[in-house]
């Protein structure tokens, strides 16, 4: 009676994960179908010892009647002893081969731990755990591996599986997931539908760019704090609503001139002289406190703006001025200057101060 041969038995080190336990599996369900085999072997070698025996005696007493059949039953007698001792060896074999098997699932039982539902702190036998043993986590759907310190889960993520990832979810709990933005975007390949990308608290975002930003685009994002618009337009970006005036006027922006209304009045920068701009540019207008005049520079000093004469009602008749002079001056080009003494007729220059007359100009102190 033959005997189906065991699968190949798996071999660490040097099958993969998959093919270990693929032949492990193959060699766990061929063992029982071959014990049967074994025992049905035995059993049938057993049988035919018995039958040899009863030919043998059978044999013997009809040798006196049938000398003529005396060789051909020794013949039998020795076929019978042959097949006996076929049996016996085949018998043995088979119990080799079980023992064999036997000591294989024990070897694969050590390694490959089956179904469970937390870590295992030994194998199936109680014995320690060998590196490289593994086993399913039902409660996490995971493979895990023991590498000698520690169950890690098997999984393990390349730039190819990053990229072809879809509808899938990997759990990072215990590990890091690290993709350059180009593998993101290789995997992100649905920017427009309903899911979302929840990154974890105060991320490190280098150098990003996120397009040109539109009144839509800016609302489709969640997530950002209110923006308060400070120029007092229809509404303020994150509210689908206009950010900037029509006049583009900012009240609250203190680098530029308020004013109290579109048709009213605006208010210049005001401070006393030692307050002036350090580096003023010919056009700078401010008003002077100390002064109490407005006034604006020419490109080499500051003078007062002057509005001309002025009276009671819409009379254009006092004109008021200081007669001491306080600041270095040049006199426009080409022009006729009138500077204001005092009651005598007397203009006071302050130490250090330099009126500068052109050619081709003229001050008249009245």
């Amino acid at each position: 009676m033959p005997m189906t041969a065991l699968p190949t038995a798996p071999k660490r080190g040097i099958d993969t994960q998959t093919v270990f336990v693929t032949k492990a599996e193959a060699l766990f369900d061929a063992l029982t179908p071959f014990v049967t085999e074994g025992n049905a072997l035995e059993a049938n070698v057993n049988a035919k010892e018995t039958s040899a025996t009863n030919s043998a005696t059978s044999a013997t007493n009809s040798a006196t009647s049938a000398a003529n059949s005396a060789t051909s039953a020794t013949n039998s007698a020795t076929s019978a002893t042959n097949s006996a001792s076929t049996a016996t060896t085949q018998a043995t074999s088979a119990t080799n081969s079980a023992n064999a098997a036997a000591l294989s699932y024990d070897s694969f039982d050590d390694r490959y731990l089956g179904v469970k539902t937390t870590n295992p702190a030994l194998d199936n036998d109680g014995a320690v755990l060998l590196v490289g043993a593994l086993y399913f986590n039902s409660t996490t759907s995971q493979m895990r591996v023991w590498n000698g310190t520690l169950w890690s889960d098997s999984l393990t993520l390349t730039e190819a599986s990053i990229s072809t990832l879809s509808n899938k979810t990997i759990n990072l709990t215990s590990n890091t997931l690290v993709a350059t933005s180009a593998q993101i975007l290789a995997a992100i390949t649905d920017e427009t539908g309903t899911g979302s990308i929840v990154f974890n608290t105060s991320p490190v975002l280098v150098t990003p760019s996120i397009g040109v930003a539109t009144g839509t685009s800016f609302n489709s994002i969640t997530g950002l704090a209110t923006i308060v618009s400070p120029m007092d337009g229809v509404a303020a970006i994150g509210t689908s609503v206009t950010a900037a005036r029509q006049d583009h006027i900012h009240e609250s922006d203190a680098l530029r001139v308020p004013r109290d209304s579109i048709t009213g009045s605006a208010s210049l920068p005001a401070g006393t002289t030692a307050q002036r701009t350090a580096a003023p540019t010919a056009g700078n207008i401010r008003f002077n406190t100390e002064l109490v005049k407005a006034e604006v520079h020419t490109g080499t000093a500051w003078t007062p703006v002057g509005a001309g004469a002025t009276g009671g009602g819409t009379d254009a008749v006092f004109l008021n001025g200081s007669y001491t002079v306080t600041t270095s001056y040049t006199l426009p080009t080409g022009l006729s200057t009138i500077a204001l003494g005092d009651a005598n007729g007397n203009l006071t220059i302050n130490d250090g101060v330099v009126i500068t007359i052109p050619n081709n100009s003229r001050m008249v102190v009245l």
